[in-house]
């Protein structure tokens, strides 16, 4: 991401930078819901549910670049990838 956004960062700021993105919520999600099981069930659950709603959001516009030969070139993937995807 930094190449593609040309931002000089130095390599430690970047790396406690997505680190703590990634592990200061899931930190504050654990201590909230660590009072019983039966909230950590249920938390599961929502997140499995989340996660159903945001596949999609994912998979086709990155299926799109990569069946464009605009974008991919030489790269782009063959019809029958394209056909085992859509199915």
């Amino acid at each position: 991401m930094g190449g593609f956004l040309n931002l000089p960062v130095k390599k430690w700021v970047r790396v406690v930078v997505t680190r703590a993105v990634a592990i200061v919520p899931t930190v504050i999600v654990a201590l909230i819901f660590n009072s019983s099981e039966n909230e950590l069930d249920r938390l599961s659950e929502w997140l499995n549910v989340l996660q159903s709603i945001q596949l999609p959001f994912a998979l086709i516009p990155l299926l799109c670049l990569v069946s464009n030969t605009r974008v991919m070139g030489v790269f782009v993937i063959d019809t029958l990838t394209k056909v085992q995807w859509s199915s």
